[in-house]
């Protein structure tokens, strides 16, 4: 504590160096003692918060997307689904490293909250909206990054055929926060969607002349598809990085 000390035999205004001293002292002295200590629990929600985006919901993984994290939005979606009246949910995956326990984490919490669910494994994003739109249920979510470098992985959802945006991932972030799951234990099965899914583009389209092709899968899981499937076009295909490496050398 440093005292500062006015004598009444001198009324004089303070000068200049008094007063910069006076502003020192008040600096060094603790002026937040009547701030609330922040509360860990709310600053924990609001940096998990973070990672509900406009379109997807997104993080850097082991740090404010973890497994536990992804199996709590998983009841949190199964919830909402339930709230639409919907109860049967697709999963797919990208090929990054962290997907395998991000699809893991994210089905035991749709089927804790009574959704069934049906895993088509890693496929690229387009075939999960397919199996959305052609196997009998309207409901989806597809484990991915997106265009993010390795250390992001995320979230698509599809509910109803619609897929969530700003509002409804909004409602998804409240029950996730409020913690207000819906209870059960759905069943869960898996499916092999890409025969179906690369037989409907390949008869789809028809190339009317010889084709040389380039194809750059930048590692992903297109890599494991996109060669054979041109071809079966009938191109002349030249792979380019198309071995499947989640850390996308």
């Amino acid at each position: 504590m440093i005292d500062i000390e006015m004598t009444d035999d001198d009324p004089k205004e303070m000068n200049l160096s008094e007063e910069v001293e006076i502003e020192k002292a008040l600096e060094e002295m603790d002026l937040s003692l009547d701030e609330p200590e922040p509360d860990p629990a709310k600053s924990e929600f609001e940096t998990l918060s973070s990672i509900f985006r406009a379109y997807d919901i997104r993080g850097v993984v082991g740090e404010n997307l973890t497994a536990d994290v992804v199996t709590s939005i998983g009841r949190a979606i199964g919830t909402y689904a339930a709230q639409q009246g919907e109860r049967t949910i697709i999963v797919g995956g990208d090929a990054r490293s962290s997907t395998p326990e991000l699809m893991a984490a994210l089905i035991e919490g749709l089927n804790v909250s009574g959704r069934d669910v049906i895993s088509i494994g890693k496929v690229p994003t387009p075939a999960l909206y397919f199996a959305v739109n052609n196997s009998g249920t309207t409901n989806g979510v597809m484990v991915t990054g997106s265009h993010n470098e390795a250390k992001y992985n995320g979230l698509k959802i599809v509910i109803g055929g619609k897929t969530l945006l700003e509002e409804d991932l909004q409602e998804i972030r409240r029950i996730f926060g409020e913690g207000s799951f819906s209870s059960g234990r759905g069943s869960f099965m898996e499916l092999d969607i890409m025969t179906d899914y690369t037989d409907v583009i390949v008869n789809d389209i028809v190339i009317k002349q010889p084709l040389k092709v380039v194809v750059d899968c930048a590692n992903g899981i297109a890599g494991e598809t996109l060669p054979l499937l041109f071809s079966d076009l009938g191109c002349d295909v030249i792979p380019l990085h198309c071995d499947v490496d989640g850390s996308f050398p």
